[in-house]
């Protein structure tokens, strides 16, 4: 499985030195040749993770020369391969003119498509949407559509959207006062490590009406875990079991319900407690110690297709033990499989064995 996406990884583990020697050089070739992609293809288009790499670099000049007309370059080929981030930054650089001609039409066109896209920057963009539209920068200002951007970055985690949006809460700025949505929305922000959220979660109101919230929510927390539970619903079962484990949202600490609610979601088909079952037995975890038992759980999680059970079984049949006999074909096929559901350890290890000669690589 030869894919631009293992060529990244392998460029990533020689930049930050994970499982190889850090080598500056060797992970600019790798980026380089993942960005550049084979052109055979939708198989063969470049990597977008990796043009944004080489965008990093050149920018930086960490590895490589600074050279801002480069870094653009590669910020722009990102921007093309569907990257998030780079199309971001660009929209940010179209805004304010940073290396390229100001340009508030693209930004905002820029901006829209990542907000409707719900992607990782979605909220940043939001905010800026948010940022644009009340100051009218580049658009007719309208302060309802604003204020919809702000409730949208704020609901997607934004730092800023949440800081700023309680204290328009806090203050009764533009919203009516309202200080448990207010505690709500700064405590987001402060959780993230916001100075200023942080600073105004020390005044006496914000914090007795957060400590009022968190009662709300575990009590309608508590409740809706035990209906999902009485609903047979797998995810209610783990979810259960692990606040047991962690005697949270009001439940007591108690290992035999935990273990309990485990095996009930396990048996239900939940691969995540599989997986917990797996480590318990393997570790006596609260339990005897039993390999073979906790093999046969890994199994089931490997049969449910759960991306790391199958990243597990994979170095199990690469090494080899007492319970499996050791196959690097087998370990192989597995990690091909895990690398299918996106777990990158899977990626590396697959790039690992094609690089040392030890699988032969395949488009796919």
């Amino acid at each position: 499985m030869e894919s631009q996406e293992a060529k990244f990884i392998l460029g990533r583990a020689y930049e930050t030195g994970d499982g190889v020697v850090q080598d500056k050089g060797q992970a600019f070739e790798w980026y380089r040749k993942a960005a550049q992609g084979s052109g055979s293809g939708f198989v063969g288009l470049g990597n977008g993770d990796a043009a944004f790499a080489l965008w990093r670099m050149y920018d930086t000049g960490d590895g490589v020369p600074q050279d801002k007309e480069k870094a653009l370059y590669w910020l722009q080929q990102a921007e093309k391969l569907g990257h998030d981030e780079a199309e971001f930054r660009l929209g940010r650089a179209y805004e304010t003119g940073d290396g390229v001609p100001r340009d508030k039409v693209r930004a905002l066109k820029l901006y829209g498509w990542l907000a409707s896209s719900y992607g990782g920057v979605a909220g940043d963009a939001m905010f800026a949407l948010w940022r644009m539209y009340d100051a009218g920068d580049g658009v007719p200002r309208d302060k309802e559509k604003a204020l919809d951007w702000l409730r949208k970055a704020a609901d997607r985690n934004n730092v800023a959207a949440a800081y700023t949006l309680g204290m328009m809460y806090y203050r009764g700025d533009g919203l009516p006062r309202d200080i448990h949505k207010a505690a709500s929305q700064l405590q987001k922000a402060a959780a993230q490590g916001d100075e200023k959220a942080l600073s105004a979660m020390r005044q006496d109101d914000l914090r007795k009406a957060l400590e009022e919230n968190l009662k709300a929510e575990q009590d309608a927390r508590r409740e809706e875990l035990l209906r999902l539970a009485d609903a047979s619903a797998r995810s209610g079962g783990y979810q259960l079991a692990e606040a047991y484990a962690e005697g949270a949202f009001g439940l007591p600490r108690d290992k035999d319900m935990s273990l309990y609610w485990y095996i009930w979601a396990a048996k239900a088909g939940d691969s995540k407690a599989m997986l917990t079952l797996w480590r318990k037995y393997d570790t006596g975890d609260g339990v005897p110690q039993d390999k073979e038992k906790a093999l046969e759980w890994l199994l089931l999680a490997g049969k449910e297709f759960d991306a790391k059970a199958l990243l597990l079984l994979g170095r199990l049949t690469e090494q080899g033990c007492s319970l499996l006999p050791q196959s690097r074909t087998l370990a192989a096929e597995l990690y091909s499989k895990a690398a299918e559901r996106g777990n990158s350890e899977a990626m590396f290890l697959l790039a690992s064995m094609m690089e040392a000669g030890d699988i032969v690589p395949q488009n796919k």
